[in-house]
């Protein structure tokens, strides 16, 4: 008697965030219907809504200063995009978020964002973390460090830009690139 096993992997999703649209009721799978905060990213991941393989897109050109993302889901992406295409955003443009926090996740994909903490803590927060890529983004804090890596393997830094902090690296088989 043979068995079959039905596949039930789901599609990734597209989610999209616009700072302008001011209305986190929406359902965030177009850029016309976006979210508009990263609350409601940290929500909907926290809910189970995100899952493995999905993509988050922010918009060029918008701020989230005061906000701090949190990623808790693994094999995720992370990135920016222009309205009303997919385009990515050029320099200048990219999207602003405060920091990126995360622990305890692996295969994360952030691309295309401006990181810029203005508190005591990192840009960049990653602790128990494996196989995280950070491509073309620029990350500044005013008050410490841009990057902390604590007890992890595989981060990959390409062409991204660093300013007004300083470094704290540790963590093991890190492999990094700097672009000035």
């Amino acid at each position: 008697q043979s068995r079959y096993f039905e596949n039930t992997f789901a599609a990734p999703t597209q989610y999209y965030v616009d700072a302008t649209t001011w209305d986190d009721n929406n359902n965030g799978t177009s850029d016309v219907t976006p979210w508009a905060s990263v609350a409601k990213v940290n929500a909907e991941a926290l809910s189970g809504t995100i899952l493995p393989w999905d993509t988050i897109y922010f918009r060029c050109g918008d701020s989230w200063g005061w906000e701090d993302l949190t990623i808790i889901t693994n094999s995720i992406t992370f990135d920016g995009y222009q309205a009303p295409s997919w385009w990515t955003c050029g320099y200048g443009t990219r999207p602003i978020i405060r920091s990126i926090t995360a622990n305890g996740v692996s295969w994360v994909n952030v691309n295309g964002l401006d990181v810029r903490a203005t508190n005591a803590g990192s840009a960049l927060d990653f602790a128990n973390a494996s196989n995280i890529t950070f491509y073309n983004n620029a990350f500044s804090n005013t008050v410490w460090s841009c990057l902390s890596f604590i007890t992890g393997t595989g981060l990959l830094l390409d062409s991204n830009t660093f300013s007004s902090c300083t470094y704290a690296f540790s963590g093991a088989n890190i492999a990094w690139t700097f672009s000035n």
